[in-house]
């Protein structure tokens, strides 16, 4: 049975939840030790680093939990194999922009318009740069 996105989630805060407490019982176990030794109590300073050690275990083995249902893998590799997409897997250039504009709904093109003639106003109040601008126009003289 595939997991979720949402269980992967929901497994990956609480792991992460997890680590933070062990984490705090670390540092407060480190603490102890620290006033142990300085108060002159070796043992007990030797009894409280090894408790913040096996904190610090404890953490780790949460952050890098490797027991991802049904694969055994460590779960946020997993988590980004499963639950997201590589950047070679969208399709994003002019081509699908225009496709995508061809097939808006009237609301979508309202949105965009909208987007744009803000975009377009935000710039009006600017200094304007010739070099720049003038620069962006010969490319657009290579159109055939």
């Amino acid at each position: 049975m595939a997991v979720t996105r949402a269980e992967h989630i929901a497994r990956l805060k609480s792991r992460f939840a997890s680590a933070w407490a062990s984490r705090l019982n670390q540092v407060t176990y480190h603490n102890l030790a620290m006033a142990d030794f300085f108060s002159g109590d070796d043992h007990g300073a030797i009894e409280g680093l090894l408790a913040a050690s096996g904190a610090n275990l404890l953490m780790m083995a949460y952050l890098f939990d490797k027991n991802y249902p049904d694969t055994g893998d460590f779960s946020i590799p997993a988590f980004l194999d499963n639950h997201t997409v590589s950047a070679e897997d969208i399709e994003f250039d002019m081509e699908s922009i225009l496709e995508a504009m061809l097939v808006a709904d009237p609301d979508e093109v309202l949105k965009f318009i909208g987007l744009v003639d803000a975009f377009r106003n935000s710039v009006w109040t600017r200094p304007f740069n010739q070099e720049l601008y003038a620069a962006l126009s010969k490319g657009f003289q290579k159109w055939p």
